[in-house]
């Protein structure tokens, strides 16, 4: 265990906490097993994935007997590609340098591989279908003015497995940040950052000459995400607001002068998800919104059940589809589903050990009216049901504010289900997702996303499944913010507050924000926080005089994003008070409280902590 200070500042002194021991399983929590970046190989044999089982690694299966055990590679890697049919490229960018690695085969034997040429690689590009021969990636050259390698700015280069040196393919014009290419490796589209103005430039017939621009996207308004490009690059698929309240899908023709054409939107959510392409053609869009959504575009695919999940990429030019069911709190399992005109039987990929596949039943989606009639929406998570008690419930609050909650559980919550605690988790203003006009209700009027809190958890109390005499908050960051925030109000609920790694002075906190905070994100944390208007009044501090119920601070000292003076002074003047206040301190974990060990310690400090204050 990471060495603490643990002061109490009230009645009673809780020392105890920090000698309480975290069980495995609850560590392993934290740990998350997944399967991402799942792909098929371009001939569609083979279908790779990176894992943590928990140790990290690749792994493989063949498309033709999905029920075989996988092969599964050892090793840390941030990323892989595709290389013709069944080549395989990965790289751990974690390390300096990047390692690389390459299979001939999927069940050949992996080899170092270094990328030739000075350049600082910084990502994989992967145009679908991958080129035949070569790989594409973006980097940035160690040296000026030396011929070919010459720009120092973010550049594509094709790089081949046999060749010396890479063959760069652009002519960064300025402030690119990353580029898009077709199928035939061209570049067709590049972003370029300008203070809060993100501009996006075409190059016609993938020339490297200078690109034109084709749209003009407000930073502090929008926050655009590009899904895909067609094979032949002819036209890309964007989410945008584009003037709108919510983010919606556009499709942008490239080689002409048509503005971009809204494909699909949704009054209450943002679209956040992916693109499902079939080389030229939009098949499917997968976003969640309550739960997650798919929304074919083909309609010869409307007929697939729910109960095998969502698309991720499709095989035999479109007949068949890698469909990917997540778990509620980790892991899950991959399928090969034929389009339901092929009359084949869908087949489940054999699951990895230590990738939970069955889990308890996900998070009941929630929705209500607050006090000023503004929709909120959340999940509330029950532990296993005891036929003597009813359960405590416990609030946990997301940070951001531009995050937001999903159905499935984040290892905080599951970690506190498991301790028999019923957990909501709510979406309150100023979250992320449900448009711009939601999200701007919660700059400068952060009482009210307060309140929106206190009157979920009233609607939820009213059910009679809780115990309403054992309610408590707690939240990290922002979400602490709003945890501490919530026990100002007269007619709160809880009893007590646990508050990680959490920020109390939103004013002094912007004009100290993070030293490598550009001023384009120094200017949307403002814009998010604080707003354009004056604050109200009790919106941007917490106020200790109004504080009366228990409240435990814990702050890793090395948090570089919010200094852990924030949570000191607020000790300190609770302290003054009189007040029922403990402080922890924990020597390291930065902002995300470090290790998975470390962050079930933090936790498990937090929650002995709310349910040794008892009752109201």
């Amino acid at each position: 265990m990471r060495s603490a200070i643990t002061l109490g500042l009230g009645l009673v002194v809780l020392a105890a906490m920090l000698h309480a021991e975290v069980s495995p399983a609850e560590v392993d929590l934290f740990r998350r097993p997944w399967i991402s970046q799942l792909r098929p190989s371009p001939d569609g044999r083979w279908i790779g994935s990176l894992v943590s089982t928990p140790t990290p690694g690749w792994a493989c299966w063949s498309a033709q007997e999905p029920h075989a055990p996988p092969r599964v590679i050892p090793g840390r890697i941030s990323e892989f590609t595709w290389l013709g049919s069944n080549s395989v490229v990965w790289v751990n960018s974690s390390q300096h340098p990047p390692a690389w690695t390459h299979l001939t085969h999927p069940l050949a034997e992996a080899t170092p591989w270094q990328p030739p040429g000075p350049v600082d690689w910084i990502r994989i590009l992967r145009p679908n279908p991958p080129l035949p021969d070569a790989i594409l990636l973006e980097g940035v050259s160690r040296r000026r003015n030396q011929g070919l390698l010459s720009s120092g700015r973010l550049e594509v280069f094709r790089v081949s497995m046999s060749a010396m040196e890479p063959e760069r393919l652009t002519r960064n014009p300025g402030r690119v940040i990353t580029w898009m290419t077709d199928a035939g490796g061209r570049v067709r589209l590049a972003l370029e950052r300008r203070g809060t103005q993100l501009r996006v430039l075409e190059f016609p017939e993938g020339s490297q000459s200078k690109g034109r621009v084709r749209l003009t996207l407000d930073l502090t308004q929008d926050t655009p995400r590009w899904l895909a490009v067609s094979a032949d690059g002819s036209k890309v698929w964007f989410a945008a607001r584009m003037g709108r309240n919510t983010r919606g899908v556009h499709e942008l023709r490239l080689g002409s002068d048509t503005p971009p054409r809204l494909v699909v939107s949704n009054p209450d959510y943002d679209f956040d998800g992916r693109a499902i392409v079939d080389r030229d053609t939009l098949v499917a869009l997968v976003t969640e919104e309550r739960v997650p959504t798919t929304r074919w575009m083909d309609s010869r695919w409307a007929q697939v059940p729910d109960r095998l999940g969502f698309p991720v990429a499709l095989l035999e030019e479109g007949r068949t589809g890698l469909f990917w069911k997540p778990g509620p709190d980790g892991g899950g399992e991959a399928w090969i589903v034929p389009r339901p005109d092929q009359k084949r039987p869908p087949a489940r990929l054999a699951p990895i050990t230590g990738i939970p596949v069955t889990q308890h039943p996900a998070a009941k989606p929630l929705e209500g009216r607050t006090r000023d009639d503004l929709r909120w929406t959340g999940y509330l998570s029950m532990p296993e049901p005891n036929s003597s008690t009813r359960p405590p419930l416990l609030v946990l609050v997301h940070g951001g504010p531009w995050e937001r909650d999903y159905a499935a559980n984040s290892p905080e919550a599951e970690f506190l289900i498991r301790r028999g605690w019923a957990v909501l988790r709510v979406n309150y203003r100023g979250s992320d997702g449900f448009g711009r006009r939601h999200q701007e209700l919660g700059a400068g009027h952060w009482r009210q996303a307060a309140q929106d809190l206190i009157d979920a958890t009233r609607q939820v109390l009213d059910s009679k499944a809780i115990d309403r005499e054992r309610v408590a908050i707690c939240g990290t960051s922002l979400g602490g913010f709003l945890a501490a925030l919530s026990l100002t109000e007269p007619d709160t609920p809880f009893h007590a507050a646990a508050c990680l790694n959490a920020v109390f002075d939103l004013d002094v906190w912007l004009r100290q924000a993070p030293a490598k905070a550009s001023p384009h994100q120094r200017r949307v944390y403002r814009s998010l926080l604080r707003g354009e208007q004056r604050p109200d009044p009790g919106s941007m501090r917490v106020d200790p005089r109004q504080i009366q119920r228990a409240l435990w601070l814990g702050h890793a000292v090395d948090d570089s994003q919010v200094p852990a003076d924030q949570s000191r002074r607020l000790a300190q003047s609770l302290q003054h008070l009189d007040r029922p206040v403990w402080l922890t301190l924990w020597a390291s974990g930065g902002h995300t409280l470090g290790t998975p060990s470390n962050r079930a310690d933090c936790w498990d400090q937090a929650e002995r902590f709310l349910r040794n204050q008892g009752r109201r």
